[in-house]
């Protein structure tokens, strides 16, 4: 028996995503100090200058951790996308996320700095893996993908927010931010309607 989705959840599950966007951009971490209150793309690069990550192993692990959800997302958008015309959106959303990551220009005159190398590379990936998805023919398949990206984003999120709470004084934020939260009970409401049986629909292959 093959499992589908309801066509009917498709705009709700672009909805999630999106929500989960909107988290990824509000402030994960709160500080006394408006200049140091930063969301997920700040914090990345405001842990990418911190001694610690630049000489950990693996290298800038936490803004790794950290930058790894906007790829996930555009894989998951990908994903969704079944007809044409879907496809055709779908490709300018990821096509816009995968440039949204890339490093400033001076990476070219730069080539040897591992942060921005960092970004290039997740946005190249980005683009790569969300092409593949999108035209990935199993429906098998990309239900159980639709299941694992929200469960590994919810993951790396939590441990990225822990790392960042073991940094020291004064780079480690003071709490979490709302954005976190959010992006969290995005996937999370996400893989519920992946899961719970009666929002999908069972056919005979």
């Amino acid at each position: 028996m093959r499992v589908e989705l309801s066509p009917g959840l498709l705009p709700w599950m672009r909805f999630l995503l999106l929500l989960a966007l909107c988290g990824y951009l509000l402030p994960w971490s709160l500080d006394a100090s408006a200049a140091l209150t930063f969301n997920a793309y700040d914090l990345a690069e405001w842990a990418s200058l911190h001694p610690s990550q630049r000489g950990g192993n693996p290298t800038l692990l936490l803004p790794l951790l950290l930058r790894l959800q906007v790829p996930l997302l555009g894989i998951a958008l990908a994903l969704l996308a079944r007809k044409r015309q879907a496809r055709r959106w779908t490709a300018l959303a990821v096509a816009i996320l995968a440039l949204a990551q890339l490093p400033p220009p001076e990476f070219l005159l730069d080539l040897a700095n591992v942060n921005y190398r960092q970004q290039f590379f997740l946005a190249l990936g980005s683009l790569a893996f969300a092409g593949l998805a999108m035209w990935m023919p199993s429906s098998r398949l990309r239900a159980s993908l639709l299941l694992i990206l929200p469960a590994l984003g919810v993951a790396l999120a939590l441990l990225a927010m822990q790392q960042a709470q073991a940094m020291p004084p004064p780079w480690h934020p003071i709490s979490r931010g709302a954005g976190v939260w959010i992006l969290c009970a995005s996937y999370i409401v996400f893989m519920l309607l992946v899961l719970i049986p009666p929002w999908r629909t069972r056919r005979l292959p």
